[in-house]
């Protein structure tokens, strides 16, 4: 379960401050795990996000400062949104509704507002899953976090 609340902040060298993107409890461990399908196609047997079991419409918090790269559909991986933090970080939200109260190129402080909670793609309902990149390679999203003073 989420340690932490939104809008918690701490210190995090060359990136502002981190906060948690959404209250809700871990249903989804990065790491190995079944393959899910669906209408929409299979889920790959090694999840490179953090998934938090929040309700559809949940709003999701950027979990820093950071500027929008994206916004838009990807496929099996539903609606995203992507902001580059700067340093070779990029925090990726994915299956969130389709309505988008940021665009890109948008500059936003961490706890903005960036998507709604969805159930876009593939899985197997509402959920946010959120990814980490450093460096264009994934990482656990727990670790990160915990690493920068967020309790998840």
């Amino acid at each position: 379960m989420v340690d932490g609340l939104v809008g918690q902040t701490c210190s995090a060298g060359g990136s502002g401050t981190r906060v948690t993107p959404v209250n809700a409890p871990i249903t989804s461990p990065y790491g190995p795990r079944e393959v899910i399908c669906n209408s929409v196609g299979c889920s790959t047997p090694f999840y490179y996000g953090l998934g938090f079991g929040a309700a559809c419409g949940t709003p999701i918090n950027a979990i820093g400062d950071g500027t929008v790269t994206f916004t838009g559909g990807a496929g099996d991986f539903g609606n995203r949104v992507i902001i580059d933090h700067g340093d070779g970080i990029e925090s990726i939200y994915g299956h969130v509704s389709a309505q988008y109260p940021v665009k890109q190129g948008q500059t936003v402080t961490a706890s903005t507002p960036v998507a709604t909670v969805g159930g876009t793609g593939v899985g197997t309902g509402c959920h946010l899953d959120l990814k980490i990149q450093l460096n264009g390679e994934h990482t656990d999203p727990r670790v990160f976090l915990n690493e920068h003073g967020v309790n998840v």
